[in-house]
């Protein structure tokens, strides 16, 4: 009689565990929808891709270095694409050299990527 009722507490606990299982998964999809609606505020705008974004964010961190020469990866092709999407606008020349500053826009766009990454689930 004792063993049929360790064999009963035994059956009894292992569903309480079971239960205590399924209310985390629960939460966890709760909390993951929650964190993605959040991220979702912040989602980029511009498409910059790994290049791109890395070039920004190195102009952003280095208002001294604002020609082609002085950013490191930038090329005209990559430099005319940041001011067609307005992350970068012409400040003026430089000698022969033509100078760059990063917009409102783009700094805004650096904002939200780091904030989009930190969200990340």
């Amino acid at each position: 009689m004792a063993e049929s009722k360790r064999r009963a507490s035994k059956g009894g606990a292992g569903n309480a565990i079971s239960t205590r299982a399924e209310a985390p998964a629960s939460n966890y999809e709760d909390w993951k929808a929650k964190k993605l609606k959040r991220r979702e505020k912040y989602r980029p705008q511009l498409g910059l891709d790994a290049k791109l974004e890395r070039i920004l964010r190195f102009m952003a961190d280095h208002a001294d270095c604002d020609t082609i020469d002085t950013i490191p990866g930038a090329g005209p092709v990559t430099i005319e694409w940041l001011v067609e999407k307005s992350a970068i606008r012409l400040v003026g020349t430089d000698g022969h050299a033509l100078r760059y500053a990063v917009t409102e826009e783009g700094r805004a766009e650096l904002h939200r990527i780091q904030k989009w990454k930190s969200l990340t689930p």
